[in-house]
């Protein structure tokens, strides 16, 4: 069979296998191009691809963005949400201090704490440094010692539970200092909250808020006392006053005992006041003493009498010394002109006359400044001239919002006593 032969038998056979298609083909195109055509269709550009981005880079850098911003506004918050410290000696200083325990303002309080801190800037300080820095000024100026140990530290501004933790701080730092010098503070650290309106008493008595705060706890419960008078006593005498009188604090933690070397406290004042009058107590079982203060010195008012003679003694806390004794008998009367009223004076060496002695306006215009306060202000006034050992003296009384005050004046010298 030959090769022609044999192809077109392959065909015949294997045309069921694979049929032949392309009269249909033909068929197909040939219907299609008798179709209306479609609108033909402008192929779409190919889009450039998208450049890939760091996802985990975006998210840090936003992380860090925040974590900024956070901090920035968390640290403005709490340098805002300061409080004061105040420590008084004599000096008065009052610092300021933020949420992160760093002092950002100092307030010198009076004369003493400008003086003290001429030269020296403890802005910016950590409170401990800044402490232990004013601690050191202060006993290289006698302020603090081991007899003047004596310091009241006031915590304005602050919650409880800071400002206990501010006192432990400030006791830490003092304590610190002083071990140096080989003496033990006595510290007061007291809270002084928003509630009472100590700023305009303080004002008024021209001392810091956290003195004023503790004049007004002793006055209340001491009975006879005045703030404008114990305002003027030093820091130690307040806290020696504070502990002989067993006075009842709120809000305060006593670190350390004052030293009370050399004061006498109400019993040892009686017992000088009846051996100088010559008596015994029981010859004047009545006889009371009252803690108050004179020219910034602590002093008792010692009273006592029977039904012919009365006295009132003026006792030095502080060594127990005899400062003036005023004695008077039954029925008489201490009028600056005795015998207008027909009774005889409350001392016999009385001299003839009166010449170069102040008057009674000016003893009261004396003892009126001495608080801080003008004639306008006083009521029930009264000046009476007395003669105590041969001293002219003039006895001025007022009263002030209601509270009576009482002053002695040396009418040649125009002292108070």
């Amino acid at each position: 069979m030959r090769a022609d032969e044999l192809k077109k038998r392959l065909t015949e056979e294997l045309s069921d296998m694979a049929p032949n298609r392309l009269d249909d083909l033909l068929r197909t195109c040939e219907e299609s191009e008798r179709a209306p055509r479609p609108a033909e269709v402008q192929p779409r550009p190919a889009e450039a691809p998208r450049p890939r981005r760091s996802m985990p880079r975006l998210l840090a850098a936003a992380a860090v963005f925040v974590l900024l911003l956070g901090g920035i506004l968390g640290y403005r918050a709490m340098d805002a949400s300061r409080c004061i410290v105040t420590v008084d000696v004599n000096p008065s200083v009052s610092l300021t201090v933020n949420r992160f325990n760093r002092v950002k303002e100092v307030t010198p309080g009076n004369e003493d704490a400008q003086a003290l801190l001429d030269g020296v800037d403890l802005t910016g300080m950590r409170l401990r440094s800044a402490l232990e820095k004013l601690t050191a000024l202060l006993m290289e100026n006698d302020y603090l010692s081991g007899t003047e140990n004596a310091m009241l530290v006031s915590v304005e501004n602050a919650a409880a539970g800071r400002a206990e933790a501010l006192c432990k701080r400030v006791v830490a730092s003092v304590g610190e200092t002083t071990k140096e010098k080989l003496f033990q503070p006595a510290v007061l650290c007291q809270q002084i909250s928003g509630e009472n309106d100590l700023q305009s008493v303080a004002e008024t008595l021209h001392v810091s808020v956290g003195k004023a705060a503790l004049a007004e706890a002793l006055v209340a419960q001491i009975e006879g006392s005045s703030a404008e008078r114990l305002s003027t006593l030093s820091i130690r005498e307040l806290l020696y006053l504070a502990d002989s009188e067993s006075v009842t604090l709120q809000n305060t933690s006593v670190f350390g005992t004052v030293n009370r070397v050399g004061y006498c406290d109400r019993a040892d004042a009686i017992r000088i006041a009846l051996a100088n009058a010559g008596l015994s107590g029981t010859d004047a079982p009545e006889a009371t003493a009252t803690p108050d203060g004179r020219d910034g010195e602590l002093v008792y008012i010692v009273c006592f009498g029977d039904e012919t003679q009365s006295y009132r003694y003026t006792i030095s806390a502080k060594g127990g010394a005899v400062m003036d004794v005023v004695q008077t008998g039954e029925g008489e009367q201490t009028d600056p002109d005795p015998e207008q009223s027909g009774a005889s004076s409350p001392s016999a060496q009385q001299p003839e006359s009166t010449q170069g002695l102040i008057g009674p306006e000016a003893a009261l215009e004396r003892a009126l400044a001495f608080v801080h306060r003008a004639m306008t202000e006083a009521e029930n006034t009264n000046v009476e001239l007395l003669w105590i050992d041969g001293r002219p003296v003039y006895r001025v009384t007022f009263e002030l919002d209601g509270q009576k005050h009482s002053f002695y004046v040396d009418a040649r010298t125009d002292d108070l006593f």
